[in-house]
């Protein structure tokens, strides 16, 4: 490894460590510029709030703020019955050139 190399990379590991801590996934898009590597602080609890309501919309909200995981294991599902859906993650869109 060069020198200069060498150099890069203590430089790269001192900004690391001279990041700005963010509280919440508003924070860390205000100072990176995007959510993809944000990982949530802590732990959520779970709750009783069945989805599908403004009630449950509210809880994900405040987790969010409070940089927790959006979702808990033994938090309240709905169950549904199985569809050519259910494993859709996103969609496809044609654009005319």
């Amino acid at each position: 490894m060069s020198t200069n190399q060498q150099k890069q990379e203590v430089e790269l590991t001192q900004r690391a460590f001279d990041l700005p801590r963010t509280r919440n996934l508003f924070d860390y898009i205000e100072v990176y510029g995007c959510d993809e590597s944000f990982r949530p602080e802590r732990k959520c609890k779970p709750t009783k709030v069945r989805p599908g309501g403004m009630a449950k919309a509210e809880v994900i909200a405040q987790r969010l703020e409070r940089s927790e995981e959006l979702w808990h294991p033994d938090d309240p599902v709905v169950q549904r019955p199985m569809t050519d859906y259910e494993r859709l993650v996103g969609f496809v869109v044609e654009v005319e050139e």
